[in-house]
C-alpha cells in the first residue's frame, strides 16, 4: 500500500508525498522494483540539486544513497532498463571514479536490454570516465549498429572513432609544442 501510494503520488507530481511513502516502502523492505527506482529518482534529483562535492559531483554518501533503492530494485522482477540508466548515471556524477565492478553492472543492463540505445550511451560514457577506452570503444560500436535515430548514428560513431584514436597503439601521439621563438618569449613569465 505505501509503495502505491508513493508511486500515485510520483505520477501526481506531489514529489515530497511520494518520497514519504517511498522511503517507508523501502524501509518496510516492500517488493516492488518500480517504488525502488523511484525513490532511488528522487534521492538523484536531491543530490544533484545540493551536490555534496566539487564541480556539480556528488561525494560518496549521495552515491550510496541513490544507488542503494536501485540495487534493491536491480534484484526484484521486473528487470528495467531505468534501473540500470539511473545507475550509470549516479556513477558518472560520482567524485569517486567508477570501478570494474561498477561499470560491470551497467554492461549487465546493456546485455538485458541490448536495443536501449539511452542505455548504452550511458555505458559508453561511464566506460570512458572509468579511463577504459577499449570497454567504451566496443560499447560505442554496439551502438552504432543498434542505433535506429540519424543523431545517435552519429554521436555513437564519432565516440567510436574517438576510442579507436585512444586504444590505437599506432597513433600519431600528439607533439609537443615547439619552444617559443624570441618574439613568443614575451609570454613566458620569467622566474
Amino acid at each position: 500500500l505505501l509503495a502505491a501510494l508513493g508511486l500515485d503520488e510520483k505520477a501526481s507530481g506531489n514529489d515530497v508525498r511520494a518520497r514519504k511513502f517511498l522511503e517507508a516502502a523501502a524501509a518496510a523492505n516492500v517488493q516492488r522494483a518500480r517504488a525502488h527506482l523511484e525513490l532511488g529518482r528522487l534521492r538523484l534529483d536531491e543530490a544533484r540539486a545540493k551536490p555534496a562535492a566539487p564541480d556539480g559531483q556528488l561525494d560518496a554518501a549521495q552515491v550510496t544513497a541513490v544507488l542503494t533503492p536501485l540495487f534493491t530494485a536491480r534484484k526484484q522482477p521486473p528487470p528495467m532498463a531505468e534501473v540500470y540508466g539511473l545507475i550509470a548515471e549516479t556513477w558518472s556524477l560520482s567524485v569517486t571514479r567508477p570501478q570494474a565492478e561498477h561499470l560491470g553492472v551497467v554492461i549487465e543492463g546493456v546485455r538485458l536490454f541490448p536495443r536501449d540505445t539511452a542505455l548504452l550511451m550511458q555505458a559508453t560514457l561511464l566506460a570512458a570516465k572509468r579511463g577504459s577506452p577499449e570497454e567504451a570503444k566496443a560499447l560505442a560500436e554496439r551502438g552504432l549498429k543498434v542505433a535506429t535515430d540519424t543523431g545517435d548514428q552519429d554521436r555513437f560513431r564519432m565516440m567510436a572513432s574517438a576510442f579507436e584514436r585512444d586504444t590505437d597503439p599506432n597513433a600519431k601521439k600528439t607533439e609537443e609544442p615547439a619552444p617559443p621563438t624570441k618574439s613568443d618569449s614575451f609570454l613566458i613569465k620569467q622566474p
